[in-house]
């Protein structure tokens, strides 16, 4: 699985331009507010469009403005995890989980089965949302994602609102099924020390322009240029 993204995009006051390419693994977008991050996240998804574009997913084409293509929202096979969980607060757990398959299998029971156990929802799956709490909306609008097998899970910053043992327990629990399912995972974040913690390989992302790109240790080891040194001073960050 390879995924390639090239993105220019120019507005009256900010440049946007990004060329990243993404295998099988847990790839974060590091850097400050209002540096591109979620912008880049929402042209990936098709919820914007670039001047300039090309996605393209393990060869197929999701948008190409030389081209003339643009595959909709709704058929990229993109699963999308916004920082507050999205779920249908008049269904239960396992029905919003469920929500959008007509007539499920006995293979996507077990699909679900193993999701809940995974993420550790086993036991709560008659609970309405009001009884659950935020930790356990965000699994299951996780879990809702990956039953849908999607080509790319596309994390905006879904676990900031989280206290800290639980963001560190949900991050990792995350990494180890997306590594079980075979999908990549592209996680936008402003917080270095969760970057460093989850990625497998990071990229910094600094007015809209890609800085650089590697393993978190060896960015943080070796910038290449004062403003990556700055964001990922070794001070902020414990080894």
């Amino acid at each position: 699985m390879t995924i390639e993204i090239k993105l220019k995009h120019n507005f009256n006051t900010f440049s946007l331009e990004v060329d990243l390419k993404i295998e099988e693994q847990f790839f974060v977008l590091f850097g400050p507010s209002g540096s591109g991050k979620t912008l880049t996240l929402r042209m990936m998804a098709g919820l914007e469009r670039a001047e300039c574009e090309k996605i393209v997913i393990n060869g197929t084409t999701y948008n190409s403005t030389d081209e003339s293509i643009f595959i909709p929202l709704e058929k990229r096979e993109i699963g999308l995890v916004y920082q507050t969980p999205i779920v249908l607060p008049h269904l239960n757990v396992y029905e919003n989980i469920l929500f959008g398959e007509v007539r499920p299998s006995f293979e996507t029971k077990k699909q679900i089965d193993h999701l809940l156990q995974v993420l550790e929802l086993k036991g709560v799956e008659k609970k309405m949302m009001s009884e659950i709490s935020g930790g356990q909306k965000q699994r299951v609008a996780i879990a809702r994602t990956l039953l849908n097998r999607p080509k790319l899970l596309i994390l905006d910053e879904p676990f900031s609102a989280l206290d800290a043992p639980l963001r560190h327990n949900l991050r990792r629990e995350i990494k180890q099924l997306c590594k079980e399912l075979k999908i990549p995972v592209l996680m936008v974040t402003h917080d270095l020390k969760e970057a460093v913690d989850i990625a497998e390989k990071m990229a910094i992302i600094f007015d809209g322009k890609i800085l650089q790109v590697g393993d978190p240790h060896e960015l943080i080891g070796n910038p290449t240029n004062e403003i990556v040194a700055t964001y990922t001073n070794r001070d902020n960050y414990v080894f």
